[in-house]
């Protein structure tokens, strides 16, 4: 009896051994291949993989491209450069920018080792953790084709109609660089600046009333020129060829202006608030125009995994981004000149924590003051401020100044020399 005890012992001894030895060799083999993985930077590539189709999943299925990624799990930072969001369905929608955007350089530390190991081993929703989001070197492109813009593709519930069945504006060639390309681009400008074409839109039967009164068909004819060269101007303005528009039109402008001299200088006065008040209306009817014309598509619902993500930032850094835009004026469509506008600068500037607080009405489960958001609202937040800091851009200046130096222009030379 006390053999059979030993010899089942002994069996299990020798069972427990060997599985040891099977196991020992088997994480000694996973250790080598792990070892030769992270070596030869196969880990490193599998998870530069990995990152690129969440994000092109994210995004719609929008190709997303990484020239260099850096990342330390058990500190929580990730460091990457060359970002690129290709444009979406280009060969459809014939856009002609190859790139969306563009992030020259990221960097984010948060608790993403907390964060996976709540979700993956404790099966748990733990909230995700910004510490520090900073972005630098940024370029955007956004082009419209009829009523859609290119950034529409990114959100999957936006409802787009068939590519194929619009009437597109396919990509032109890029225009040369060097001297003779900015010669073509002024002399281009200077046509439509040209103040024998009607501007579109601003024919005087539409625009204007015309008077029975002779001197009220001039002080119209006077308006009328006046609207025709802000017009031209503020499109110069956007093609960076302001000061050649200003010259071709400073004879026009003078030339009728110089006819209000014979009349009283109060009446050039009341002439010179109508003019004024009737570009304000001018600017109105073509902001409406164009909110009009830029559409909203129509959003479907899609299945919800009943899951949202809470997190908490603490601060956004965003340094040198330039935001490009693409208009559709009628001479351009087709055509091989570009007809991208000068840049939407931004510096620098930073968003604080404190924007990034809840309100204090709001309370959690508990009756408690909430810690974290939906990314949602962070997201809103973010965009809010950058909102915030493109009203405040040289794009807006420069039209500004367009209008601004016409009348300057005309006020202070034409004005001045009239007769008592």
């Amino acid at each position: 009896m006390l053999g059979l005890v030993g010899a089942l012992c002994s069996r299990i001894i020798l069972s427990v051994q060997s599985g040891i030895l099977r196991t020992g060799r088997f994480l000694l083999l996973l250790s080598l291949l792990l070892s030769l993985a992270y070596s030869f930077g196969w880990l490193h590539r599998l998870l530069w993989h990995l990152v690129e189709s969440a994000l092109s999943k994210a995004l719609n299925g929008t190709p997303v491209t990484i020239g260099s990624l850096q990342f330390d799990l058990v500190r929580g930072r990730l460091s990457a450069s060359n970002l690129i969001l290709h444009s979406p369905r280009r060969d459809e929608w014939k856009w002609q920018s190859p790139v969306l955007a563009r992030i020259g350089k990221l960097y984010v530390k948060t608790n993403v080792v907390y964060f996976l190991f709540s979700d993956w081993i404790l099966g748990e929703e733990a909230p995700l953790e910004i510490y520090t989001l900073q972005l630098s070197d940024i370029q955007v492109f956004v082009e419209r084709q009829q009523s859609f813009f290119n950034f529409y593709l990114l959100d999957p519930h936006n409802i787009l109609p068939d590519p194929a069945t619009l009437d597109l504006d396919g990509p032109g060639p890029t225009p040369r660089p060097g001297p003779y390309s900015d010669q073509s681009r002024t002399r281009r400008m200077l046509g439509i600046a040209s103040p024998s074409p009607p501007a579109a839109g601003l024919d005087n039967d539409s625009r204007v009333d015309i008077s029975s009164d002779p001197s009220d068909h001039h002080a119209q004819k006077v308006v009328s020129d006046m609207i025709k060269a802000v017009h031209d101007l503020g499109k110069a303005a956007q093609y960076g060829s302001l000061q050649g528009a200003l010259d071709s039109h400073r004879q026009t402008i003078t030339s009728q202006l110089r006819k209000l001299k014979a009349s009283k200088k109060t009446d050039a006065m009341q002439e010179g608030v109508r003019i004024v008040q009737q570009v304000s209306k001018q600017v109105v009817e073509q902001t409406r125009g164009v909110k009009e014309r830029g559409i909203l598509p129509s959003r479907r619902t899609l299945p919800s995994n009943n899951r949202t993500l809470y997190a908490r930032i603490g601060r956004v850094v965003l340094e040198d981004a330039r935001v490009f835009t693409r208009d559709q004026f009628d001479e351009d469509k087709r055509s091989s000149a570009s007809s991208w506008n000068k840049p939407i600068v931004l510096q620098s500037f930073i968003i604080k924590s404190a924007e990034f607080c809840p309100p204090l009405a709001a309370k959690d489960d508990e009756g408690y003051p909430l810690l974290y958001q939906p990314i949602n609202a962070l997201l809103d937040v973010v965009w809010k401020r950058i909102l915030g800091e493109i009203a405040k851009s040289n794009t807006n200046i420069l039209l500004q100044t367009a209008v601004g130096e016409v009348l300057d222009f005309w006020m202070e030379k034409e004005i001045a020399t009239l007769p008592e």
